[in-house]
């Protein structure tokens, strides 16, 4: 299927093409992806101005450029857009069948190698007692990135909008003992909204305000660098939020 033609005024693009960041305090979303738990992430859609009530399409589009002075279609981007075709913004992560290469705080042990071959890692997400001093996940080199994601679906929606499984995708787990289902749920969106609000609040995307967000479906894959650990990949069932 050809994918559309859309007359994008102007594109926005956002940092870290293709990979995550897990920041200080993401640590243990980080190991929930290693358990295997989590399967679904949510990023900012930023740039969406003037759009706030418009839900954006999604998919592979062609926006519009110029070239000698005549319009035509550029090269195919993934990414959202305006359904009136003004506004677009390519995602920053790639779309289904992409790769992301997930950076965490850390610390190389040894060294001494150029291709990292042999360098043995720290990762405070399943090692937190180890005693060193962590190196910034802004700072991971392609090589010791031990999560290699596969992208199985993008979508753009309200925060709000998530559901109970979509809480559990993201790795939530319920605290509420008594199997009724609307208790469960509402267990799972108030753990998901503390943990949002843990991490986003502060920087004015907090649960109130319902930003439009990035989601983001992913699989687990072997990664390439596969580099060696200082302690077992994966870690204890207790520690769970």
């Amino acid at each position: 299927m050809t994918a559309p033609l859309r007359r994008v005024v102007r594109i926005e693009t956002e940092t870290h093409w293709r990979t995550i960041t897990a920041r200080t305090g993401r640590e243990k979303r980080v190991s929930f992806m290693v358990e295997g738990r989590k399967t679904q992430t949510r990023r900012i859609l930023r740039n969406w101005w003037g759009h706030d009530d418009t839900q954006p399409e999604v998919g592979v589009f062609h926006p519009t450029v110029i070239r000698r002075g005549e319009e035509e279609p550029g090269d195919p981007v993934f990414g959202a857009w305006s359904p009136d075709g003004e506004w677009a913004v390519k995602s920053p992560y790639g779309g289904p069948g992409g790769r992301l290469w997930v950076r965490e705080t850390h610390y190389v042990q040894s060294a001494g190698y150029v291709d990292g071959t042999g360098r043995i890692i720290a990762y405070r997400a399943t090692e937190p007692d180890a005693p060193t001093t962590w190196t910034p996940s802004i700072h991971m080199p392609r090589w010791a990135s031990r999560l290699t994601l596969e992208i199985i679906d993008v979508r753009v929606e309200r925060l709000q909008e998530i559901g109970a499984d979509d809480c559990e995708a993201e790795g939530v787990v319920s605290n509420h003992t008594v199997p009724e289902l609307l208790a469960w749920q509402q267990s799972l969106r108030r753990q998901y909204r503390e943990l949002w609000n843990s991490l986003n609040e502060k920087r004015g995307y907090g649960w109130d305000a319902n930003p439009w967000v990035w989601v983001i479906g992913f699989r687990r894959v072997l990664s390439e660098c596969a580099p060696k650990s200082a302690g077992p990949e994966t870690p204890r069932s207790e520690g769970r939020e």
